[in-house]
């Protein structure tokens, strides 16, 4: 099977399927339906476990042994995280808390995201990225088709509210929110461990944060800073630290 000069052996389209539906299909509507439940305190704190189960899930799957200083990050990485979820409930600003079924479909989300990632790397080893990301988008649109016809047909006329700043809007979430995150994702993975690809995970609330300052002028508290440290220390930890070892003894 192929796509243009993107060749597919067919024994291994069953593997791409489970792939796109597990990353661009399920983890979407588990994740989707879980923040639209339970506070978004709940769900940062539980998808911030992504890098712990999947470290997990490629000790047992790919055979990848993490080592200690490897699980020392991800749990130094996994404290600064709950830091920053769990921080300002800490000091009476922000509750924690969160529907019980809400929490379970954000649990199920990470246990995709983990599943796309540890399918993807065992792929990567005999096909490109790109291959991988158009096949994980046409499997994941055919999954979700059926949900937007039906919210389609409950708001047939939502186009007609489309401002040209909608337009673009989504333009940008289909192109920078979901192409090149994806494609990049892959590329990333493919010269990496499905561990180190996990690890990067616990940067989301530190980049987002970046992007808050000047776009929403959302300032990070002294809470945010100390989690973030602690983020920063446990990524160094699971992917450059015996990288830079090994130089110095080399």
């Amino acid at each position: 099977f192929s796509l243009g000069h993107h060749k597919v052996a067919r024994g291994d389209l069953k593997k791409f399927m489970l792939v796109g539906i597990f990353g661009s299909g399920l983890n979407v509507i588990f994740f989707m339906s879980g923040i639209s439940r339970t506070t978004a305190t709940s769900s940062a704190a539980i998808f911030a476990t992504v890098p712990l189960v999947n470290a997990l899930a490629a000790a047992f799957i790919l055979r990848e042994k993490p080592t200690i200083v490897r699980m020392l990050g991800v749990i130094v990485g996994l404290l600064g995280s709950f830091l920053i979820a769990f921080g300002p409930s800490f000091l009476g600003t922000k509750s924690v808390g969160g529907d019980v079924w809400g929490n379970l479909l954000v649990g199920l989300a990470v246990f995709s995201w983990v599943a796309y990632i540890i399918g993807s790397k065992e792929l990567l080893q005999k096909y490109s990225p790109l291959t991988m990301t158009t096949y994980s988008f046409l499997v994941g649109a055919t999954v979700l088709f059926p949900l937007s016809y039906f919210e389609f047909v409950s708001q047939p006329g939502w186009y007609l509210g489309l401002t040209t700043l909608g337009f673009w809007a989504i333009l940008y979430g289909a192109i920078f929110a979901s192409i090149v995150p994806f494609f990049l994702y892959q590329w990333g993975m493919k010269y990496t461990s499905a561990f180190q690809a996990g690890i990067v995970t616990y940067l989301n609330p530190v980049l987002a944060s970046l992007w808050a300052i000047p776009l929403l002028g959302e300032y990070p508290t002294p809470i945010f800073l100390i989690g973030t440290g602690l983020i920063l220390g446990g990524v160094f930890l699971a992917t450059a630290y015996e990288l830079l070892q090994k130089r110095r003894a080399s």
